[in-house]
């Protein structure tokens, strides 16, 4: 895990000891294509970076339509702005293949923000 996470850019900015101080806190998901990762409106406690497949992140329309706003691929973080400011998914996230998820709490992707400015 820690091999993957130094080489997408944002983490590439922490020390080794703040990466692997980081990775005691994650974890390694699976979801099989078509689970929800996380639904629009729910808290967002939790920061995803894609390691394998793809995420489709959809939003619904007044009268219901499924609307595709981005498909992340992996190497991508994503949901870290809704977690850091500790509000909702702005977004369904739905796996549109199969795929690996590295969660990361919330608490923690802030913690990071907050004692590493250069993050």
């Amino acid at each position: 895990m820690e091999e993957f996470l130094a080489r997408i850019p944002l983490f590439s900015t922490l020390s080794k000891e703040a990466l692997h101080s980081l990775i005691q806190h994650c974890s390694e998901q699976r979801y099989p294509k078509g689970r929800f990762v996380f639904r629009e409106g729910e808290a967002a406690e939790s920061v995803w970076a894609v390691k394998e497949g793809w995420l489709q992140l959809v939003r619904h329309t007044s009268s219901g339509k499924p609307i595709t706003l981005f498909i992340m691929t992996p190497d991508e973080v994503l949901c870290g702005l809704s977690a850091f400011d500790h509000s909702v998914y702005s977004a369904d996230g739905i796996a549109v293949t199969e795929a690996v998820l590295i969660h990361i709490p919330a608490s923690i992707f802030s913690k990071l923000m907050e004692d590493h400015p250069s993050f």
